[in-house]
């Protein structure tokens, strides 16, 4: 699976650099592979859900007057696709530096209550959510993970969810902007 990812990624940057017929089908085809394999990871309520809704856009593009190219549908939703499986490679970052070890030294002397713990957490996923947007989540969960044994999980979960979703009022701030804009087009 590391190796298609590789693989993915390769092939897209080599995608954006070069406009090669050949690349977009590489592209298309590695993209509907990577998808495909990766459904078994998911949840049961969310494949059944990914799967009910392919099934009905299938459908909808069955029975579609124009003709319908697949290669095209799948490239252009290669870069979402992409951002959502590079998004947790951020948090290695976390891997080269000590925050862990100064995170753990900011709780000790400043942290002592969940309510503490909770404000900090959502005011750190906030202020991140700005500026790494989707990244923030998996980026906060590598991070807070070492505090998880002194504080409720509870509170955490409920105190990263909060904190990001104060970026939800701001709408320019999330991904569903960037994937509309492009989809119809502003000059």
């Amino acid at each position: 699976n590391s190796v298609l990812l590789v693989g993915f990624i390769g092939t897209y940057i080599l995608r954006a650099f070069f406009d090669i017929p050949v690349f977009r089908i590489l592209l298309a085809a590695v993209t509907f592979l990577f998808c495909c394999l990766n459904f078994r990871a998911l949840k049961p309520l969310t494949r059944n859900m990914a799967i009910s809704l392919l099934v009905l856009s299938g459908v909808f593009i069955w029975f579609d007057a124009q003709p319908f190219e697949w290669t095209q549908a799948i490239i252009e939703n290669a870069g979402l696709v992409t951002m959502l499986i590079t998004s947790p490679l951020l948090g290695s970052i976390l891997c080269f530096a000590p925050y862990d070890k100064a995170l753990l030294a900011f709780a000790d002397r400043r942290i002592h209550t969940n309510y503490v713990f909770y404000v900090m957490t959502v005011c750190l996923t906030a202020f991140l959510g700005i500026l790494m947007n989707l990244a923030t989540i998996p980026f906060m969960y590598q991070l807070m993970t070492p505090l998880l044994q002194r504080f409720s999980p509870d509170v955490f979960h409920r105190a990263l969810f909060r904190g990001y979703a104060v970026n939800l009022f701001w709408a320019p701030n999330m991904v569903c902007v960037a994937v509309v804009l492009q989809y119809v087009a502003i000059p």
